[in-house]
């Protein structure tokens, strides 16, 4: 089941905000206090051991409405069919969409959406002979109720599966209603009685289809796993006799992480022969050195495990160089990254997570942000991502229909969840995207020869770029610079300083209403041609 939007009602800060995920990776952009923190708290509801306390009630509104998150999630043809193989159904008939609402006040989930639509209206029709021995039993059950002079129960013609609660609930209180001898407190009426209970059991059959859909389906559900920190440091050493897959798990979970990532042989490397754990510890140390280096740029650092009884030991060494390093012994950013880093790799190797990080950018540098971007888009093919920040670096100006932005409206001090940049944002909650722009346009800005494009502001800019993505057999377009003169610019301090024109060679100049006129046109005869 993938996550592709949710809602969050009544909780804390929130009163009623929804989010549409932007992919498999989603930024929640935003300044300090905008309520940031509390979406990701918020949707840790769906683990079965979170629950819901008075403190998460909205502080800002007395109301008596339930906090309610809602998942909305999109099941795969597989998961479908698993749900439908019992009852001859096939899941192409069916819709993906379904939902998952967790309710505060009575700690329960309702599950909902137009699969559970279709579910209740399929499996609603009723074959013929189910029909016939429902409402035969209903005649002669409404035969008894009309002599009690109680109210006839309707005739079925489909399953409604409200009605079939109901009726539930009236065959109790018409079993209960029968007369008992005094002295055995039998029934009075055993033949009555007998298809009373004979018609439960069916109609209770009836009632149970949708209840085992509903146990797939929440059998189904992302296990949500959300870090606040990466403080786990990894330790030198640890006793060669706790060196186990048992062992480490309960009690080294970093280095466990580790010796995943590094495929140690936890059997093998218990041996008295030392050329068979030299040769397990060379390969370990071969293993997670190049897996490492895919994703940190810095200086080139080499794993080093050995087994030297009673540790194993943990070295980190520059590459190249002689001197081993303690974990601990380097410097903190590294420290934070390698725990980052062996956390989200041990969690990918786990399917079915929703992986929920907030602000991974603390304790890095410009250029380790890259790299914690870089993680965190290898990760995110494997188990979806949602974190925070308000770190320029961890936004990629190509990729921006991954951010959204949250707002909190100093007014009432209620948190809105937004995709639009325009009517949400304001310059502080701006600022990372403005400047990640910026950044980009940096890189070249006013070092080419060819076609630069001064822009008025961040809109311009990110619609320029679609019709660029768009068109890609413009000429030049791989030299085009484009370059704001406010928003990310004017934070820089870039000016535009008045100069010979004579020394300027201007192509032309286009209008917003010569592009909508003619550019967006293009742009559809482009995409139509290329089947989009």
């Amino acid at each position: 089941m993938k996550l592709k939007s949710f809602n969050i009602k009544n909780f804390r800060s929130i009163v009623d905000s929804s989010c549409i995920l932007g992919s498999d990776l989603t930024v929640l952009a935003g300044k300090n206090e905008s309520g940031k923190t509390t979406i990701l708290d918020a949707l840790t509801s769906l683990n079965d051991d979170i629950k819901f306390n008075e403190n998460d009630r909205p502080l800002q509104k007395e109301t008596d409405e339930d906090t309610i998150i809602q998942y909305n999630f999109e099941l795969t043809n597989e998961e479908k069919e698993e749900c439908l193989k019992n009852y001859n159904l096939t899941g192409k008939d069916f819709s993906n969409e379904v939902s998952i609402q967790i309710i505060h006040n009575n700690d329960e989930y309702n599950i909902a959406g137009p699969f559970m639509d279709d579910a209740k209206r399929k499996l609603g029709r009723l074959s013929e002979t189910d029909r016939n021995f429902i409402n035969k039993n209903l005649d002669n059950i409404n035969e008894y109720l009309e002599a009690t002079h109680d109210d006839p129960i309707e005739l079925f013609q489909s399953v409604d599966y409200e009605k079939l609660d109901k009726l539930s609930e009236k065959l109790e209180e018409v079993g209960d209603a029968i007369p008992k001898h005094p002295q055995t407190h039998n029934s009075t009426n055993p033949e009555f009685e007998s298809v009373l209970n004979e018609f439960k059991l069916k109609v209770d059959e009836l009632r149970t289809k949708l209840d085992k859909i509903e146990e797939i389906i929440w059998s189904k559900k992302p296990r949500i796993v959300k870090f606040s920190s990466f403080d786990d440091a990894l330790p030198s050493t640890v006793p060669y006799s706790e060196f186990t897959e048992e062992r480490l798990k309960a009690d080294h979970k970093i280095v466990y992480d580790l010796a995943r990532l590094a495929d140690f042989d936890f059997q093998k490397i218990h041996t008295d022969d030392v050329q068979i754990r030299e040769n397990l510890t060379e390969k370990a140390s071969r293993i997670t050195t190049n897996k490492f280096k895919e994703f940190w740029n810095q200086n080139p650092i080499e794993f080093i495990f050995r087994v030297s009884e009673p540790h194993v030991s943990i070295f980190i060494r520059d590459l190249g160089k002689d001197v081993s390093y303690k974990p601990e012994q380097r410097s903190k950013g590294f420290q934070w990254f390698l725990s980052f880093y062996l956390r989200l790799e041990a969690e990918g190797l786990e399917e079915n997570n929703l992986i929920l990080i907030d602000e991974p950018e603390l304790d890095f540098n410009a250029k380790a942000q890259h790299d914690v971007l870089t993680v965190l888009e290898n990760e995110s093919k494997k188990n979806q991502i949602i974190f925070t920040t308000h770190s320029p670096y961890l936004i990629d100006p190509d990729e921006l229909h991954r951010v959204r932005l949250v707002v909190k409206d100093e007014k009432d001090e209620q948190t809105v969840i937004t995709s639009s940049f325009y009517k949400g944002g304001d310059a502080d909650t701006l600022t990372p995207i403005i400047t990640a722009i910026g950044l980009d346009l940096s890189k070249d800005l006013f070092f080419s020869k060819v076609l630069n494009v001064v822009l008025e502001g961040i809109s311009d800019y990110y619609y320029l770029r679609a019709m660029i993505t768009y068109l890609k057999n413009v000429e030049n377009g791989d030299r085009l610079v484009l370059t704001q003169v406010c928003g990310a610019a004017r934070e820089r301090g870039f000016k535009i300083v008045p100069v010979d024109a004579a020394q300027l060679e201007v192509r032309g100049s286009v209008s917003p209403r010569s592009l909508s006129g003619r550019v967006a046109p293009h742009l559809r005869r482009t995409a139509s041609a290329a089947g989009r």
